[in-house]
């Protein structure tokens, strides 16, 4: 069984007691968390503090310092028991086999600017990490941090209203939620796990989690 985390914005401390938590599940084998993991410097010792006996793999949302880690290839150990997923990587876990593509774009990137908060161009799908899963067949389940531009449309409000809460022009759209339309089809919709929106759906085989929400993969 692995355990499926959503958005964690670098909350580690919270983070510490939901994992203390899975690991008393005995069936739980690893821990996926679907981005927004909240990979800043400022929280790094907070998250060095943290002990984990099973393996915990996150993927990148649009709330990171990119620079840290997004030249990263390869799953890399950032600390004892925790790893980085890179965009476009495909592992074996639990007998299962996960896609993983982090990134996502902000729709509050103008409120961000203009109050001098932090946001990078790099929380964006380039064209080779997407290119990374190009011989990819099928996957058992994927682990996106943007869901699919379908479900978005399907479940949450994207009037020209709705952009302009978040300082978004009305003609905004987030073209990494696109892209994971396109893969999810490709691979022929198989399960998926996303985060992003901070509310709970269900749509089809798409599973969004809220914030330090926990479902689990049998």
């Amino acid at each position: 069984m692995l355990a499926v985390v959503g958005d964690l914005h670098g909350e580690f401390w919270r983070f510490q007691d939901i994992v203390t938590k899975i690991e008393k599940n005995k069936k739980v084998t690893a821990i996926i968390q679907v981005g927004d993991f909240g990979y800043y410097p400022d929280r790094l010792r907070m998250l060095h503090q943290c002990k984990f006996n099973l393996p915990v793999y996150w993927i990148d949302g649009n709330h990171e310092d990119f620079e840290l880690f997004v030249h990263h290839t390869e799953v890399t150990e950032v600390h004892t028991n925790c790893f980085y997923v890179p965009r476009g990587t495909v592992m074996e876990l639990d007998g299962k086999t996960i896609g993983f593509m982090g990134g996502a774009g902000s729709i509050d990137k103008f409120l961000r600017a203009r109050y001098n908060m932090h946001w990078s161009s790099l929380e964006n799908i380039t064209d080779e990490q997407f290119a990374r899963m190009d011989n990819v067949e099928s996957v058992d389940v994927l682990i996106t941090h943007t869901p699919p531009q379908s479900v978005i449309d399907k479940k949450f409000d994207q009037s020209p209203r709705a952009f302009a809460f978040f300082g978004a022009p009305a003609d905004w759209f987030d073209p990494n939620a696109h892209l994971i339309e396109s893969l999810w089809a490709r691979l022929n919709y198989p399960s998926m796990y996303c985060g992003h929106m901070h509310r709970v759906v269900a749509d089809r085989s798409c599973r969004i989690l809220d914030v330090c929400e926990v479902d689990y993969i049998d």
